[in-house]
């Protein structure tokens, strides 16, 4: 009896024995499995890290590429500025310029049609600025012939009002306005106003001033 008790447990030990290494093994397997599946996520997990760090080293790039834009996009944009500047300075002393050219057109405006209004009034009196009339020449000799005054030019046969030009003596010549309409004609005009536009009230300096710039005062009021 006691003999077939020790053969019971024996067998019981033997099968859990045989039940236990069973286990084992399937444990082992499943430990095998595991780290097969840890091996391959190392695996993944180096090829993530190895992918990071080619895009941190792109994204490294690309960043000082676009760094670099940012600061040409910045000295372009204060060259612009300066260029801006620049030409609002020019366009403001254009503007001055402009302004001082209208007023001087302005100027030169008024006194063109100041001179048109008294060429007007001396061509509506009579007057010829034209002191060739002074001269008529014989048409047998073609010579020149010379007037004294203003009677003998209206004599001659010149009935229009001008200046015209007189010999004093042989060697002296001398350019005098002559009134050939009033009081039968061949006056020498000494004294010429009419409607108290030029001012008279002058220096005999401001006269000489008028003979050296030109303009021919006996065409106009004296």
């Amino acid at each position: 009896l006691l003999d077939g008790q020790v053969l019971n447990q024996t067998s019981r030990l033997e099968i859990q024995l045989l039940e236990n290494s069973l286990s084992t093994n399937k444990l082992e397997t499943q430990l095998l499995h595991q780290s097969t599946e840890i091996s391959k996520l190392h695996d993944k997990n180096r090829l993530l890290e190895q992918k990071m760090q080619e895009l941190e080293s792109g994204h490294h790039e690309e960043l000082a590429t676009l760094q670099e834009e940012r600061s040409s996009l910045q000295q372009m944009v204060a060259r612009q500025n300066s260029v801006i500047t620049e030409l609002q300075t020019h366009l403001d002393q254009a503007t001055g310029n402009n302004s001082i050219l209208l007023s001087q057109q302005q100027q030169l405006t008024d006194t063109v049609n100041s001179l048109l209004n008294l060429c007007s009034k001396d061509r509506g009196s009579g007057v010829v600025p034209n002191s060739n009339l002074a001269f008529k020449q014989s048409d047998s000799s073609h010579e020149e012939r010379k007037y004294r005054d203003c009677s003998e030019i209206f004599q001659a046969g010149f009935n229009n009002s001008g200046v015209y030009t007189i010999h004093i003596n042989t060697q002296e010549t001398k350019k005098v306005y002559c009134n050939m309409e009033a009081a039968g004609g061949g006056w020498s005009v000494i004294q010429r106003r009419k409607d108290g536009t030029m001012d008279f009230q002058r220096t005999w300096k401001e006269y000489k001033m008028v003979r050296r710039t030109g303009w021919d005062i006996l065409t106009a009021f004296f």
